[in-house]
């Protein structure tokens, strides 16, 4: 006489389930408010389901919850699985929250055209390259200018100037907006500079120098800062002819930075402080 097996069972009633599985579905509710969301589109719901609490249950939840009850028990019990019971207006407000740090699309940033750009009101900021090597660095200083709508560029000495397919690698488009101009003397520019009252400062690491987090920049004054060469550093003739020196502090071993970092640095903090 055969033995006779009985089945084990239990019987399981899930809440309306979310999440990111490989047959995702969007027409059941978090999903679908949270694809509305991504695409930046309104969230869909009914206004009288508004305050209606529903049982709600994550995806990872009701593997857990399958995974237990397999392994532990089996009485052929009834059991609910939610994660939470929650008002529509609960999801929402959890989706706004987070989608408030969505990162944005290219076509949202309102960039402005190379012609807007040269129209625009500039920062009162001129950007000086002292006899500067690297062609990836030019480029790298024409876009972060570019970025933080700089007057115009100068080019000294042996500074590369566009077009220059290496300046353009890293440019990104950016010769086409900001003004710039190469001349021969770097000190023939700082005393052109001063005559013209603009305040020449030299980014290096001097006696006697400013730490840049402690610098004032007066709103009403313009302000031409040179960066030097990457090895040598700003010509010390340039830096005796500045009407000051401002150092970038470091906590590191190198107390070096990439020139186009230290552009970054200086303009950032001259423009928005």
């Amino acid at each position: 006489m055969k033995e006779t097996k009985l089945l084990t069972y239990n019987t399981f009633r899930f809440g309306t389930i979310s999440g990111v599985s490989r047959g995702i579905r969007f027409h059941t509710a978090v999903n679908k408010f949270c694809w509305q969301a991504s695409l930046n589109q309104p969230i869909t719901v009914w206004k009288t389901a508004m305050d209606q609490y529903r049982p709600y249950l994550a995806l990872s939840d009701a593997c857990r919850a399958i995974n237990f009850f397999i392994s532990e028990i089996n009485d052929g019990e009834v059991f609910n699985i939610l994660t939470k019971n929650y008002t529509v207006r609960d999801i929402l407000d959890s989706i706004n929250n987070f989608s408030k740090m969505r990162k944005l699309k290219n076509s949202e940033l309102n960039r402005i055209s190379p012609k807007e750009y040269k129209e625009a009101d500039k920062s009162p900021v001129i950007v000086v390259l002292d006899n500067i090597r690297s062609l990836n660095n030019i480029g790298s200083v024409f876009r972060t200018s570019d970025a933080f709508m700089v007057e115009k560029i100068y080019l000294c000495g042996i500074t590369a100037i566009p077009p220059h397919k290496d300046i353009n690698k890293t440019a990104l488009g950016s010769t086409d907006s900001v003004e710039w101009e190469h001349v021969t003397s770097t000190t023939e520019l700082v005393n052109q500079l001063k005559k013209e009252g603009v305040k020449v400062i030299s980014i290096e690491q001097c006696e006697g120098s400013s730490k840049l987090n402690e610098y004032t920049f007066e709103k009403d004054e313009k302000y031409a800062f040179i960066f030097g060469n990457e090895i040598k550093g700003v010509d010390q003739e340039v830096i005796n002819q500045s009407n000051d020196v401002i150092e970038i502090p470091q906590l590191g071993t190198k107390h070096s930075l990439n020139i186009s970092v230290s552009v970054g640095v200086v303009l950032w903090n001259s423009v928005f402080k």
